[in-house]
């Protein structure tokens, strides 16, 4: 959730609640949930309240913007505004051009649909897209806010990933900004001290929670324990699926967990 401080056109300024739901799966009740938050939100502030839904699902057909009930002549019927990033596939050429940082996220999302099963080009557009940050004379900070989503969307298999890296430790080299492989060896130190396993358990977790929201108890316990390989592999999986139950397909048996 988002509070915006805005002006209106008239001049007066206003507060205004602006609810982002991002889903990436089809859902029956999504459009009830969205009434919900919106409800719920209003209610609790008691401010103007505009509920977006951002759909990163790779279904062409479903596109929720209304949820209505009816019961004994009271009716209910909520709108709300929704955007679709697989629409932004016809418009490859409008992102490339643009400079809006934006633009760089939803060609990210893009890429790691269209690559999903096909990881040398994944690596391919990952670095593409890295190298388009710097290209875009984008400051510092958005440089690895932006580098981290890329990663975070784009992840790769442990081979590819290091070849990645030296890709990008060369360019880096050649521009002379030295921007994300200093960043990523502040990680590899911090994982050193952490652990890979515990490391790569809470970016699986953190992954499922960004595309399913909250976890059962139980799928939580059955990713406890597991391999940092059989975890790498869970990452590639929760990228491509469309549901949680194809990823709970893919866990271990809970006493196979160990």
């Amino acid at each position: 959730d988002k509070l915006v401080k805005v002006w209106l056109n008239n001049g007066l300024e206003t507060w205004i609640l602006i609810h982002v739901e991002v889903q990436g799966e089809k859902q029956t009740e999504f459009a009830k949930r969205m009434y919900t938050y919106h409800h719920r939100i209003s209610g609790r502030y008691n401010r103007p309240v505009a509920s977006l839904a951002v759909l990163s699902d790779a279904n062409p057909q479903w596109r929720p913007t209304q949820y209505s009930s009816e019961i004994f002549g009271c009716k209910i019927q909520f709108n709300f505004l929704m955007v679709k990033l697989l629409d932004y596939k016809q418009q490859w050429p409008e992102l490339e051009q643009s400079a809006n940082p934006f633009a760089t996220v939803i060609m990210a999302h893009l890429k790691a649909v269209d690559t999903r099963s096909d990881g040398q080009q994944r690596k391919i557009w990952k670095m593409a897209l890295t190298r388009r940050l710097y290209q875009q004379g984008y400051q510092r900070q958005d440089i690895l806010n932006l580098y981290h989503f890329i990663d975070w969307v784009m992840h790769l298999p442990s081979a590819l990933e290091q070849a990645f890296r030296e890709e990008v430790n060369q360019y880096e080299q050649e521009v002379n900004m030295k921007y994300v492989t200093s960043i990523e060896r502040l990680g590899i130190k911090q994982g050193r001290q952490e652990g890979r396993q515990e490391e790569a358990e809470r970016l699986l977790l953190r992954l499922l929670h960004r595309r399913f929201g909250e976890l059962s108890p139980e799928i939580q316990a059955r990713v406890k324990g597991l391999s940092v390989e059989k975890l790498e592999q869970l990452m590639d999986v929760a990228i491509d699926v469309e549901s949680l139950q194809q990823l709970v397909d893919h866990l271990p048996a809970p006493e196979a967990a160990n």
